[in-house]
């Protein structure tokens, strides 16, 4: 046999080739599409990242991370939920078969998720410029900025449509994702040296520009809950922009976003108020009662037939009325996908809508505690790794806040819609359990180095 020319020794591996890059980052950017457009197209680009990802992996022989027990919990999960699903289809032939229920057998996909991303994780700087430039782009093509400004004599009709999302509350969880991605993009390109000043200029006027958008998209949508979202990782964002600054840049981006909240409280105030005053002040009679010791189920029922609630507020407590009636015949385990036959025995089935317009019943009523602590153990699980590989430095402090805020974003707003059954939701999903597994990788390879 003839010896190998030093140009073949010296090739890269397949999956390391300039070619293999770029399509990985191809798919990468269709995985993420959903934030911009709600199409099935980013599971279509997941599949080839899925069998790259394996193929790699077991094809490997020098370095081959393992998965831990929470990769091996999450393969447990998947065979637990598709056993219960066969189980129920065998045992009750006139199950209706749920609805979505394929998003809870996802977690066998993070740890090639992951796996991806620790391998291309040189790449992702590039995905982060492409992300910001498109979601520019979509905010610049879809924002009518006239409706945001039209007179708010009825908020429920003047709700603005952006983004390319089947109605405002997608694409208002989406344009949240794109402000805190604008934010923390702004944050890393202040600390960066490795960048001209020409490019960071750049940079942060797309960011300033993607955040605006966003802010009027998201105002103009009518949205409450990604409203009360926002509140809620508002001091957590300005507290990650002062540890990140010091100096005139620290006092400068205070003031920048003091007097951008300002202008928007001045502005915006108002119309904000009269979309979800009503709601705030009837949440808090709910929990006042609720803190005087009445039960919760009679709260409900008797604001309810009280007939005062605000529409949009009277369709969820109906909603979760009926979603806690099928979880209280199963606190622990919930009734998989029999859900559905048990809700048209509810006393509100005549609602018009199956979505519990809140994530935890709908793992709840599913899935029972066992499966909120499933998925509760997953998330911190993904924190912790996440916490552990920034301390490290093998991940940017400005990527780990973006992880940080999204999630507490993200599970904020599932409090009043089902996200996780959304475009958006299944890929924030995706990704953010792809992560927690990739940090988890980068620790392991970090060990092994050292």
């Amino acid at each position: 046999m003839n010896a190998p020319t030093e140009q073949t020794a010296q090739r890269p591996p397949f999956h390391r080739t300039e070619i293999v890059g770029h399509a990985v980052l191809f798919c990468l950017v269709g995985m993420i599409s959903a934030v911009w457009i709600e199409t099935d197209l980013y599971r279509v680009a997941m599949l080839p990242l899925i069998a790259l990802g394996l193929w790699v992996y077991f094809s490997r022989r020098d370095f081959r991370p393992a998965i831990g027990a929470m990769g091996w919990a999450c393969l447990v999960w998947v065979h637990y939920v598709a056993l219960r699903y066969l189980w129920i289809i065998l045992t009750r032939p006139e199950s209706t078969g749920g609805s979505a229920e394929g998003i809870y057998l996802l977690p066998a996909l993070y740890m090639t998720v992951g796996y991806v991303l620790f391998l291309y994780r040189d790449r992702l700087a590039h995905l982060v410029w492409v992300f910001m430039a498109i979601s520019l782009a979509a905010l610049a093509t879809s924002v009518d900025i006239t409706t945001v400004f039209l007179p708010d004599s009825n908020p429920d009709l003047n709700r603005l449509g952006f983004l390319f999302q089947n109605n405002t509350i997608h694409a208002s969880v989406s344009a949240g994702i794109m402000l805190i991605g604008a934010y923390c993009f702004v944050l890393w390109l202040i600390e960066s040296d490795e960048l001209s000043a020409r490019v960071k200029t750049l940079g942060v006027t797309m960011a300033v520009a993607v955040g605006l958008l966003a802010m009027l998209g998201i105002i103009g949508a009518r949205s409450k809950g990604v409203w009360i979202a926002l509140s809620v990782i508002s001091p957590f964002a300005l507290s990650v922009g002062i540890s990140q600054t010091e100096g005139k840049t620290r006092f400068g981006l205070i003031a920048t976003i003091l007097a951008t909240f300002a202008a928007g409280a001045l502005i915006f105030g108002h119309t904000i108020w009269q979309t979800i005053g009503q709601v705030v002040d009837g949440a808090f009679d709910i929990g006042e009662q609720a803190l005087s010791g009445r039960p919760v189920r009679q709260i409900m029922l008797d604001a309810i037939d009280t007939g005062a609630l605000p529409y949009t507020f009277d369709e969820r407590m109906r909603i979760w009325w009926n979603a806690m009636s099928i979880w209280r015949t199963d606190w622990l385990f919930g009734q998989g996908i029999w859900w559905e036959n048990l809700w048209h025995q509810t006393r509100f089935a005549d609602i018009g809508y199956e979505l519990m317009h809140n994530g935890y019943l709908e793992i709840a009523i599913r899935f029972g505690l066992f499966g909120l602590e499933f998925y509760a153990i997953l998330l911190v699980w993904c924190v912790y790794q996440a916490t552990a590989a920034t301390r490290r430095g093998l991940v940017p402090l400005e990527l780990y806040f973006f992880y940080l805020l999204t999630m507490i974003f993200f599970l904020a707003t599932m409090l009043s819609n089902s996200n996780i059954r959304l475009a958006v939701g299944e890929t924030y999903m995706l990704m953010a359990g792809g992560f927690g597994f990739c940090c988890y990788y980068l620790r392991q390879a970090a060990g092994r180095a050292s």
